[in-house]
């Protein structure tokens, strides 16, 4: 509340400043007015950018959950794959990665939800076993990059 009073205070000044310009336009009052709208606007933009973080800040524990579970899926998938971990049944992972998918698409950015649904996606029936194994890596790079890029990571490209 003090914000919104101190730039509107900042503002009829700023006001006052240009019509007395106007009227009697004095050099040391036109750098006064200048001097004036410089700071209401460096003040707007850094309020902005401290609400702007707020909001990130808050996002980010909502996202860090659903990412998490994610990565918890595809890890207890590779377990059991290598016998490490009990397999789930098909109908388990289905209901596990709609749940996912759903927390996904309420917190998750456009380019996580597409990585994620490209992951899910069968893999053409004409590829190798190879060409098939290849292309799974490929769509879980991109989804990992997808998901730190969400949560804020700034990796340089071939990191």
């Amino acid at each position: 509340m003090r914000f919104i009073a101190t730039v509107a205070a900042i503002t009829a000044a700023t006001i006052f400043l240009f019509y007395f310009a106007i009227v009697n336009t004095s050099n040391e009052i036109i750098i006064a007015a200048i001097g004036l709208v410089t700071a209401i606007a460096t003040i707007s933009y850094q309020y902005r950018k401290v609400k702007q973080n707020e909001v990130d800040g808050r996002l980010f524990s909502e996202k860090a959950k659903v990412y998490k579970d994610i990565l918890f899926q595809i890890n207890d998938l590779f377990k059991s794959q290598k016998g490490y971990a009990a397999v789930k049944s098909e109908s388990k992972l289905a209901a596990d990665m709609m749940n996912t998918k759903t927390s996904l698409l309420i917190w998750g950015s456009v380019k996580s939800i597409n990585a994620f649904s490209d992951f899910g996606a069968m893999p053409p029936d004409n590829l190798s076993d190879g060409a098939k194994a290849l292309l799974l890596i490929r769509r879980l790079e991109s989804m990992y990059v997808a998901i730190r890029e969400d949560l804020g990571h700034k990796d340089k490209a071939g990191d």
